[in-house]
């Protein structure tokens, strides 16, 4: 009742299931209840007064809906799903950047750069974190910097346990100049010249 007039955003809303993927556990019969009353006060009339919506991943997503009241998928379309791809390595710099000076934390943009490369592991797994995850590694930074003997309120690369700028680009830049053809290969190492670029800047 509450949120008429409002907007109602129902994070992680897969954990409204709990049945496990295989539909062979139990839902907990709260949040069966919730979700069939989702389904009962969303129904799109007129003069409706309320939007809702729900945000969780893909995948988890669509089991949801394939296992509870099915009146729920046809009120929330998976097909018709806004999805957001995650945030390219200059968008966490500025993330990251923003996240330091807000904690009066100094950061310099190199720094910030070789810190977001650390998360490249973290962004090759399911379900990353993208600002959650900036956010957790410079706090990681902080308390790394807090240790220090010689602290002057300023990270440094080494607070992220950067190890070094890795391969070199002039070694990129030449490495294919003597393959014929294979013109999309050439392209693609192209981009990765530039990300590398990106990172040791």
């Amino acid at each position: 009742k509450s949120a008429e007039g409002c907007v109602l955003v129902i994070d992680e809303a897969y954990s409204l299931y709990t049945g496990g993927s295989t539909g062979s556990g139990t839902n907990d019969p709260y949040k069966t209840a919730v979700i069939d009353t989702i389904v009962e006060k969303v129904q799109a009339k007129p003069g409706a007064d309320i939007a809702v919506v729900m945000i969780g991943y893909r995948e988890e997503m669509e089991n949801m809906m394939s296992k509870v009241n099915p009146g729920l998928s046809r009120r929330f379309q998976i097909d018709e799903a806004f999805d957001f791809p995650d945030f390219n390595d200059e968008a966490l710099v500025r993330i990251m950047m923003a996240s330091a000076k807000k904690r009066g934390v100094k950061l310099c943009l190199k720094v910030a750069k070789r810190a977001v490369k650390t998360l490249a592991k973290s962004r090759a797994k399911p379900h990353f974190g993208n600002a959650g995850a900036v956010d957790n590694l410079l706090s990681k930074g902080i308390v790394l910097m807090q240790r220090r003997e010689q602290r002057n309120d300023e990270l440094t690369a080494e607070d992220f346990d950067y190890s070094g700028d890795g391969v070199d680009v002039a070694t990129l830049d030449s490495l294919f100049d003597d393959l014929i053809g294979c013109k999309s290969v050439k392209e693609q190492m192209a981009e990765l010249k530039n990300t590398v670029e990106f990172s040791q800047a």
